[in-house]
């Protein structure tokens, strides 16, 4: 049965243009563009995605659910956070 991925498996790392989550379980990457003007715009839907974790996937969790919460967190972070240069 797969696992489920909670809020706190996740790291999030706001930069300029860019989101970075990290799916700690795995050490998976999910990369998100942000849109429109840099400083307060949405984030694409879309992530580049990086497994970096010893078994080059997401293990036993599922992978909509893993990358739906990671675009979550992403725009949350986008409309809390102030952009680091």
């Amino acid at each position: 049965m797969p696992r489920l991925a909670m809020r706190s498996d996740y790291d999030v790392d706001l930069q300029w243009g860019t989101v970075e989550v990290t799916f700690k379980p795995t050490q998976s990457v999910y990369t998100y563009t942000r849109l429109g003007e840099l400083k307060h715009g949405p984030v694409s839907r879309l992530p580049r995605v990086r497994h970096a974790g010893a078994t080059g996937d997401i293990d036993n969790y599922r992978s909509n659910q893993v990358e739906g919460m990671a675009y979550q967190l992403a725009v949350e972070a986008c409309n809390r956070k102030p952009r680091r240069d």
